[in-house]
């Protein structure tokens, strides 16, 4: 009777989330906080997801320019 062949768990660990995939989570976490504070509307869903890519890419905006070295002349 032959054996069936172990799994190799010496390869790569579980997937790290990339920067895509953790932006998508943040984004979906404050859509999901803007609906809450709209009153749970229905039918405006890609407006809240819209409006929480905005604030997104306005907060990756301010912290670019923070991690710059200011430059003295």
């Amino acid at each position: 009777m032959k054996s069936k062949p172990s799994k190799n768990n010496n390869g790569p660990g579980p997937a790290q989330p990339t920067p895509e995939l953790v932006s998508r989570a943040q984004i979906e976490k404050r859509a999901h906080e803007i609906w809450l504070a709209a009153g749970c509307p229905h039918g405006d869903d890609l407006g809240h997801w819209l409006q929480a890519e905005r604030e997104a890419q306005k907060g990756r905006a301010g912290e670019a320019g923070r991690e710059r070295p200011s430059i003295s002349a």
